[in-house]
């Protein structure tokens, strides 16, 4: 469907071809796993850049595939984010932590953001202090919503990892893999699976994992580790699973 150029973590872009399968697989299981925030009545903000993943797959191909109005800002302009989301009616917010950062800085009335049914940040942590805040900022200004995390990288198609509310407000969890799809914890000095709770590599698979590097079989093969009869993605990011299955980054 498309090839993104990605640094990962070489520096070195390469790109990576992504399928419809792995975008359509991806908006399925959001769907299932954050149907909450997936109505066709409601409007989701698209201002990530369309050339990202996380723009193109969770921001503009999710709401689409849903159903949903899905309001495209071409060039973000924090100045105007106000009135993007009263004017356009806004449900659902997607950004970065920076972002909402951003938004408790403009003077809201205290019912204007009732209309926001959920905030989804990706890209980047986010600190505890900093969720109590924007939660607390959202509550403040009429909104019910509570700021749910995502976790994905461009070799994923964008998002595979999704915080369902109910999980939310748990300290450190990015939350659950797709269906159909699996996070596994490798302990990096043994090269075998770790135990609930302890820290390790993340790696990812399932539907949405791209097909592979462009041209190149070498970094392809790098990318890729067999643990007993599964292959997985590397994702070079430290993290540890509970006894839930939820993913802590």
């Amino acid at each position: 469907a498309i090839i993104l150029y990605s640094g990962g973590t070489t520096g070195k872009p390469k790109g990576v071809v992504l399928t419809n399968l792995n975008f359509n697989a991806q908006a399925l299981g959001a769907k299932y796993l954050v149907s909450e925030l997936l109505k066709p009545k409601y409007s989701m903000l698209c201002f990530l850049p369309n050339f990202h993943a996380f723009g193109l797959g969770v921001c503009m191909h999710i709401p689409l595939y849903c159903g949903m109005r899905m309001v495209l800002i071409p060039q973000f302009n924090a100045k105007k984010l106000k009135k993007y989301i009263l004017k356009s009616r806004i449900n659902v917010l997607v950004g970065v932590p920076t972002v909402f950062e951003y938004m408790m800085k403009i003077k809201f009335g205290p019912r204007d953001l009732k209309r926001v049914k959920g905030v989804v940040s990706g890209g980047d942590i986010v600190s505890e202090a900093l969720k109590n805040d924007i939660n607390k900022f959202l509550k403040e200004h009429g909104s019910r919503a509570v700021i749910q995390n995502g976790y994905g990288l461009t070799e994923a198609a964008g998002g595979m990892i999704f915080s369902a509310k109910q999980v939310a407000d748990v300290p450190g969890a990015i939350g659950f893999p797709l269906p159909d799809s699996e996070a596994l914890i490798l302990n990096p000095k043994t090269k075998k699976p770790a135990k609930i709770g302890e820290d390790g590599e993340i790696l990812v698979r399932g539907l949405t994992i791209m097909k592979g590097y462009l041209d190149d079989p070498k970094e392809t093969e790098k990318s890729f580790i067999k643990v007993g009869n599964k292959k997985y993605l590397k994702t070079g990011d430290i993290g540890y699973v509970d006894e839930r299955g939820l993913v802590y980054f």
